[in-house]
């Protein structure tokens, strides 16, 4: 039975530099679900894509789940945070120190790492790395999940219109070019991206795209370190991913295990523009976290 929510302000971390949103609800809450962690998509604040994080966040707490979304050092209202050499460095500490606010507020609950786009690579990477997270939902990761039917479909839709067509008279050679190399991929291989996931790109402020290998590797390890994941895709970026199923694909073996779950909210934009959208979020994640052991 769904009840209401309250939300508290934090001030949080050894440096007291970082802000967040505890949000829990006002009914009893469910002794085995985890208390979810929202990371930062982009630049933008702990609220996320048209106010993602925020939907996710109330809606769970309705349903007996606890949340924390916060802003990472020198996002929204958190201080930049000092004596860190590269932004992985200070991401992974804001984690951890977000992680350590939430047990010590019920030392015996899960924790789940949540996060959009950038904040995606930023669950995976520090899921990982930190021991106490025993769940992440990845959603719209950047990677290589191209495949026949995804080169089907966007071939499919661009042939539609008038302007793709205007585009490949006008250059055909070009065109062929860049259709084979979508097709059979830089190495001959189907849909594989070479480029690898570079420390100096997020070093820079930029997280990298997964190659096909290096998100395998990450499968792997998840499985590995008996933590559990739900990637979420959206239709949104036609470049990544535009049918259910296709992560299943990509990563056959690891998408057997029961650790690495997937699913598709096909028609909805990156950003979860359309509250149906969001909607579709709220139930994906909380139906996990009822289903799931961690």
């Amino acid at each position: 039975m769904k009840t209401g929510y309250f939300e508290r302000a934090q001030v949080i971390g050894t440096s007291d530099n970082l802000f967040g949103i505890h949000c829990r609800g006002t009914g009893p809450e469910r002794p085995d679900a985890p208390v979810v962690l929202m990371v930062n998509a982009g630049l933008i604040h702990r609220v996320g894509p048209n106010r993602a994080y925020a939907h996710l966040a109330r809606a769970l707490a309705e349903e007996g789940i606890p949340s924390f979304r916060f802003d990472l050092s020198g996002i929204g209202d958190s201080d930049r945070r000092e004596g860190v050499s590269s932004l992985q460095e200070a991401v992974a500490q804001d984690i951890a120190e977000s992680v350590t606010f939430v047990k010590s507020l019920d030392p015996e609950r899960p924790v789940v790492l949540l996060g959009i786009c950038s904040g995606a690579f930023d669950a995976v990477e520090n899921g990982l790395a930190d021991p106490r997270i025993k769940g992440v939902v990845p959603i719209d990761p950047q990677g290589s999940f191209r495949t026949p039917r995804h080169t089907a479909f966007h071939y499919v839709r661009r042939m539609a219109t008038v302007s793709s067509w205007r585009n490949a008279l006008r250059n055909p050679v070009q065109t062929l070019r860049i259709a084979h190399q979508r097709i059979v991929g830089t190495n001959g291989v189907e849909g594989l991206d070479t480029g690898e996931s570079t420390p100096a790109l997020v070093r820079g402020g930029v997280r990298p795209r997964y190659s096909r290998r290096s998100l395998g590797d990450k499968l792997d390890e998840i499985i590995k370190a008996e933590l559990t994941a739900l990637f979420v895709f959206t239709e949104g970026l036609e470049e990544n991913y535009v049918y259910e199923g296709q992560f299943r694909d990509c990563y056959p073996v690891q998408c057997r295990h029961p650790s690495v779950g997937h699913a598709f909210i096909p028609g909805s934009d990156h950003t979860f523009a359309r509250r149906a959208d969001r909607d579709a979020l709220v139930q994906l994640v909380s139906t996990w976290i009822k289903a799931t052991r961690f």
